[in-house]
């Protein structure tokens, strides 16, 4: 028997910015990174202020791509930051880049790009809130032992991402472009579509079905087909199940 679940999505919003970035540790780095003199000794609370105005010395381009060099360091050629950094000054690359593993640092330097340049384009991603309820003793079972597991993982990615499709249209483009991996292929791809996630174990349902609440963010462009109070049922694949 396959777990089927019952996906209710609470409530969809747009954020600017992801929860526990730019911290002010990150910006101290980032201070160092742009070799800002006397950066250890400003105030934690203006460390960030004070990186804005450090990319503000800088053309935006320049600005993008000291950002792109601190947010993911060698991990792309010269030339190609180069071409992201101008890039990133009137397109949404977090969205658009070709590789999906670099969309959440591009967003995170969108950030404070758009912050030292009002006119680059403002970040914007999804935060979404859902409960899954199980249906089925397969699918009470999956949620009882993954909340009783060490690491109390509540939902991995890719099941996440599997129920969510359920509830979208089939051109979404998530259907598109993952159909196989939502089908059951591996599907490494759904930790580069859900940024963070955040469980939580809910007191079962007046059925005394098991339930589980889970805040995500997303970026727009995978997950703007769904509405708040909408609602569907998925029998996703679970690869743990699988092995």
């Amino acid at each position: 028997m396959k777990p089927k679940f019952e996906l209710s999505i609470l409530s969809v919003s747009v954020v600017s910015e992801l929860p526990g970035t730019w911290s002010e540790d990150d910006c101290l780095k980032l201070l160092r990174h742009l070799e800002f003199d006397g950066a250890a000794d400003l105030p934690p609370a203006e460390r960030r202020d004070y990186a804005v105005m450090a990319l503000q010395d800088k053309e935006d381009v320049a600005a993008a791509a000291a950002l792109l060099g601190f947010a993911i360091g060698k991990k792309l050629n010269p030339g190609r930051t180069q071409n992201l950094a101008e890039e990133m000054t009137s397109d949404r690359m977090w969205e658009e880049y070709a590789d999906l593993t670099l969309h959440e640092a591009i967003f995170n330097a969108q950030v404070l790009l758009h912050q030292a340049f009002p006119a680059t384009p403002q970040p914007e991603i999804n935060q979404i809130e859902i409960t899954l309820r199980a249906l089925n003793a397969a699918a009470h079972t999956y949620l009882d032992d993954l909340a009783a597991a060490p690491t109390t993982q509540l939902i991995p990615e890719p099941v996440v991402v599997r129920c969510i499709a359920a509830a979208m249209p089939p051109d979404a483009i998530l259907h598109r472009l993952f159909e196989d991996q939502i089908a059951g292929a591996a599907f490494p791809e759904a930790e580069n579509i859900l940024w963070q996630t955040r469980g939580e174990v809910l007191p079962d349902g007046p059925d005394g079905k098991p339930l589980r609440k889970v805040s995500l963010y997303s970026p727009i462009r995978w997950t703007t087909p769904l509405e708040e109070e909408w609602s569907a049922e998925c029998e996703p694949f679970i690869e743990s199940l699988n092995d």
